[in-house]
């Protein structure tokens, strides 16, 4: 069966949320050190803009320290996401300048559109509009 953790509101461009995420990060590894049974972090919002530089280094320092441990990451964008910036930016911006750094499959942006666990054996499905 599928493994999965959930972190929401991490508000990373606020740097003493970085710094606290950032130990959180060292105690999951540290913890869950047996990496055979890596599991599913899901991200559901408020994580740190994509609109700004700042925050594009944010995510993908994050990510980055995430993946040592979790296999895959799942991301719904709160409205935090979008700030400095607009809603319909927000999804190509972070497509091509976070996602684009990871291994295909690894960081999946849900946005109207279903994601199984690869355990189950069913692909992300496309758009539902």
């Amino acid at each position: 069966m599928a493994d999965f953790e959930l972190m929401s509101d991490l508000h990373l461009d606020l740097e003493k949320n970085m710094e606290r995420v950032k130990s959180i990060i060292r105690r999951i590894l540290h913890v869950k050190n047996d990496t055979s049974q890596r599991g599913t972090l899901l991200l559901p919002g408020d994580v740190a803009s994509v609109h700004t530089i700042h925050g594009q280094k944010c995510w993908i320092e994050f990510l980055s320290q995430a993946l040592e441990y979790y296999q895959y990451i799942i991301v719904v964008f709160g409205n935090h996401e979008h700030y400095h910036g607009d809603i319909l930016t927000s999804e190509i911006i972070f497509r091509e300048k976070i996602i684009s750094r990871f291994e295909e499959g690894r960081v999946v942006l849900l946005e109207n559109q279903i994601w199984n666990h690869p355990e189950n054996g069913i692909k992300r499905s496309e758009e539902r509009r």
